[in-house]
């Protein structure tokens, strides 16, 4: 449809609302094509968000986002266990976040870590929206409202942001009438407000925060995405709390088959598959989303050189050199001069911007283009959108009242991922802390340790562990602050996998570290879970752990989980103890295999439910009373399970 035809129904609307015949049934039809074309201009905007993607920036080829998107883990947090505490528990898929029973309120929040995926699962909710897919959770919706946080500067409404980041520009539906639209399809709407932790804006009474209290459009349903540890705390105990969990090796083998061999090479997919559990230290970064996917394409391409990363740094540093090669083979296929070579001014500028922007502005940094060409010059900027490591974007500047139509647009430059920014910013961070000790330079010690104290280790563990493994005289000053921050051990033992590359060299580290309590808790960060859990990977491969205690208060394992975890246990030779604190187990285990392994090796598996507890007999596989050795019958076994959910309803 033309503009001049938009623009005479557009008329027609109007002289139909205001005429006194117009009768109900032909304004309910006008209202519905109305509707039908809103809905259709939004499909046509969506469609190209999500039609042509590139997994890493610098491949030719890209894909839709169905092809590549993968439901990885998601969990919700359960509130329907004991008053004080709640836990989280593992859905089937993402389609089940709109049908759990316990998900009563119409409000949710996704988190995730970076690279977790919540941006890419919005886009395959469009994409679902779109097609009209059956089997998606948004059948049932009429509209679908998604809108970049980040893009929001000076835009004051839900009605001003569709209109100037939505909708095409051309088109001709006002705000007033978004507004009307949305008031009308309210019970059948979804709006996803992406990254709510990037939205320029952080006051309370603003008005997004009004739709996530309710207060605007009550009735919708709405999802807002965030990364982990950025969630409105007010928010929290009457909203939805689902979050990403990353890769399993079974999706990173589906990711693997589905988009990189189309399912019919196993011999790449065996490669990539034997690379994985022999990089320990790697293991966990590789659950990362959008770390593996890179690892992928790039073992693809190059593997001889990812046999030798042993460390995230090591890894990140192939990848970032990997972007600077393809630029530059791309520019001399086109017979141009990529340019690529820049001062060492020009780059020292740009770990220092990268820094300030996360002192800043937390984890999301940004300028105004016009502002960072005369801080380190245009070239510079393109050749870096060019590779893939910095974007461009289009932001209103209207912070004032004044009405949308007078706002200026102007461009913004932010990192094309966070990961980048902690990359580049850990030069800086590394080049600052290592002239510490530098004679030559006259300047007071703790003055420039003071720098440490800017950023949380565990908001930016990434920026410590790439400044740790990219200058060692840097990491030992990093390494005895950490050592005074509250659970700054795992970070201590992460930050020095970092600087050495293997293992070799630091086992009494590790001796020392395992030799204390290692606690994991529900309540604990997936960031400090899954340190832990690498943690206890490696010092399990070194030989270093001999018990292994689950405290999980209220939690009912499933056999599956007690699976995984007694597999764990039968690989790690020197652990003879397992025991499993205040969670409810299965009424016995019976893979004979497993049970012959821990056999051989010696391993006491109990379970303390309570104060009373119960030894896995590795014969029969069933529990038995610690005095008599006696069977745990079906319907002692019962009674426990009762009072365990007595305890904890």
């Amino acid at each position: 449809m033309d503009r001049k035809s938009k623009e005479e129904d557009g008329q027609e609307d109007a002289a139909a609302a205001s005429d006194p015949l117009v009768t109900p049934n032909l304004e309910e039809s006008i209202l519905k094509n109305r509707m039908e074309q809103f809905k259709a201009e939004l499909k046509t905007e969506y469609e190209y968000s999500y039609r042509s993607i590139r997994p890493i920036p610098f491949l030719e080829k890209q894909y839709p986002v169905q092809r590549l998107f993968l439901d990885g883990g998601v969990e919700y947090l359960s509130k329907d266990q004991t008053k004080h505490q709640h836990r989280w528990q593992k859905l089937d898929s993402y389609k089940d976040i709109f049908n759990k029973n316990v998900m009563e309120d119409n409000r949710w929040i996704i988190e995730g870590e970076p690279g977790s995926g919540k941006s890419f699962l919005t886009l395959q909710l469009t994409y679902e929206w779109c097609a009209n897919d059956e089997e998606s959770c948004l059948c049932d919706v009429d509209i679908l409202i998604v809108v970049k946080m980040r893009q929001l500067s000076g835009v004051s409404s839900i009605y001003e942001a569709i209109k100037c980041f939505v909708l095409s520009k051309d088109s001709n539906f006002s705000i007033d009438d978004i507004e009307e639209i949305l008031s009308e399809a309210e019970t059948s709407l979804v709006i996803v407000l992406d990254g709510i932790d990037e939205y320029p804006h952080h006051s309370l009474s603003n008005h997004f925060m009004n739709i996530i209290k309710k207060i605007i459009l009550p009735k919708c349903k709405l999802i807002v995405t965030t990364r982990s540890g950025k969630i409105p705390q007010e928010c929290v105990d009457w909203t939805n709390l689902v979050r990403l969990t990353g890769f399993s090796t079974e999706t990173q083998e589906m990711y693997v088959r589905e988009v990189l061999t189309s399912g019919n090479d196993d011999e790449t997919l065996n490669v990539i598959k034997e690379w994985l559990p022999s990089t320990s230290i790697l293991y966990e970064f590789y659950q990362i989303p959008l770390i593996f996917v890179t690892y992928a394409h790039l073992s693809h391409e190059t593997e001889s050189e990812l046999l030798h990363f042993t460390s995230m740094t090591s890894f990140f540093s192939h990848v970032i050199s990997s972007f600077y090669s393809h630029f530059d083979n791309k520019m001399e296929c086109a017979y141009m001069d990529s340019g690529f070579v820049t001062s060492e001014k020009h780059n020292q500028e740009f770990n220092r911007l990268s820094f300030q922007g996360l002192q800043l502005q937390s984890e999301s940094p940004q300028w105004k283009k016009d502002l960072l060409i005369k801080e380190i010059g245009e070239s510079f900027i393109e050749t870096f959108i060019s590779i893939g490591i910095l974007r461009e974007e289009e932001r209103i500047s209207n912070q004032t009242e004044e009405p949308l139509s007078n706002s200026e647009v102007i461009k913004i430059i932010k990192f094309y991922h966070n990961l980048y920014c902690d990359w580049f910013a850990a030069h800086y961070l590394a080049d600052v802390i290592a002239k510490v000790d530098d004679p030559d330079i006259k300047s007071d010690g703790d003055e420039g340790l003071e720098i440490l104290e800017d950023l949380d280790p565990f908001t930016f563990q990434y920026l410590y562990r790439f400044a740790c493994g990219l200058n060692p005289a840097c990491a030992k000053h990093i390494l005895d602050y950490l050592s005074h921050v509250e659970c700054g051990d795992v970070f201590v033992m992460l930050c020095l996998l970092e600087q050495r590359g293997k293992v070799d060299g630091i086992k009494d580290n590790l001796r020392e570290i395992c030799s204390r309590t290692l606690q994991m808790r529900n309540q604990d960060t997936r960031v400090i879970q899954r340190s832990v859990l690498q943690l206890i990977n490696i010092a399990a491969r070194e030989k270093n752990v001999e018990q292994l205690w689950f405290e999980q208060n209220g939690h009912e394992m499933t056999d599956i989980e007690l699976d995984g975890i007694l597999s764990f246990v039968a690989k790690c030779k020197k652990l003879k103890k397992v025991r499993f604190n205040y969670s409810m187990l299965p009424v016995g285990f019976h893979r004979r295999a497993l049970l012959t392994l821990l056999t051989e090796n010696n391993v006491e598996v109990l379970w303390y439910p309570s104060e009373v507890w119960y030894r896995l007999n590795l014969n029969s596989g069933t529990w038995e009373h610690k005095i008599d050795n006696t069977d745990l019958t079906e319907e002692d076994y019962n009674r426990v399970v009762s009072s365990f959910r007595d305890i904890n309803v």
